[in-house]
């Protein structure tokens, strides 16, 4: 029997809110089951990663995957990406889930693992190649509201992508509505990135890797969703990635 592509999901790093009857509350690394069921409808083996800090970890994680997937959560510690915090915005930081993702992702690029990163995690991915980001959108002048409104219904806006880019030649045009709920943004690019989508204030809303073989992807708003129109085609492609990526390790091995 043939082994699916096994795709790592990171997992966000949550604590029981306070007031909970036996104290502080337990912790949980939790995702998101659209992201499973994503993987799973293209008979993928989603492969939840917990957060245990561990370069030799990491290393057992990164030997068993075909690709990552990096999805959204807390904001990232400003001093990851040379800051001090600027704003009292920044908020829900996660130093474990952050100490854990950033060398995997450091890690997976390295050994050529296809990456899709949503939300934060095209910040994850930003960050981890050496590129910086806006700790709010306040930051950055003539911003438009991305955040989501209220009880977590996506704001939906328009994005442009570049002509000729991966994720234009998947939408089969170069405009798109998309689902949007973050209020901090890309800022500079790492080296090896370049910007694929942006939002009409300016926004750069998704990354590529400019090395045209490697599927490397960020993008800002949320494809989970079923109703984004480039849900099917993005996770389609990352899963071919993936398979691509199987059967070339296995040839090697």
């Amino acid at each position: 029997m043939t082994m699916p592509p096994r795709i790592g999901i990171s997992c966000e790093f949550w604590t029981y809110p306070t007031g909970h009857v036996s104290g502080a509350g337990p912790v949980f690394d939790r995702v998101k089951q659209a992201y499973s069921l994503h993987v799973a409808k293209r008979e993928g083996l989603p492969l939840l990663l917990p957060n245990l800090h561990d370069d030799g970890r990491i290393d057992d994680y990164l030997a068993l995957l075909d690709g990552l997937l990096l999805h959204g959560g807390g904001d990232v510690e400003p001093a990851y990406f040379n800051q001090e915090p600027r704003c009292v915005e920044t908020c829900h930081i996660q130093p474990i889930r952050d100490a854990f993702e950033l060398p995997l992702v450091r890690k997976a690029i390295q050994c050529g693992l296809p990456v899709l990163g949503i939300c934060r995690g095209a910040q994850i991915i930003n960050i981890a190649m050496g590129g910086e980001i806006f700790q709010d959108m306040s930051l950055r002048p003539d911003t438009q509201d991305h955040r989501a409104h209220k009880d977590y219904v996506y704001r939906t806006h328009e994005v442009s992508l570049i002509h000729d880019s991966l994720l234009a030649t998947l939408a089969g045009r170069e405009t798109l509505p998309v689902s949007s709920s973050h209020h901090q943004l890309l800022g500079r690019l790492a080296k090896g990135l370049h910007a694929t989508a942006h939002s009409a204030d300016g926004v750069v809303e998704a990354v590529e890797s400019m090395e045209e073989e490697r599927f490397l992807v960020g993008v800002q708003w949320h494809p989970e969703d079923d109703q984004d129109s480039l849900a099917e085609p993005l996770f389609d492609a990352f899963m071919e990635a993936a398979r691509t990526f199987k059967m070339r390790q296995n040839r090697q091995g």
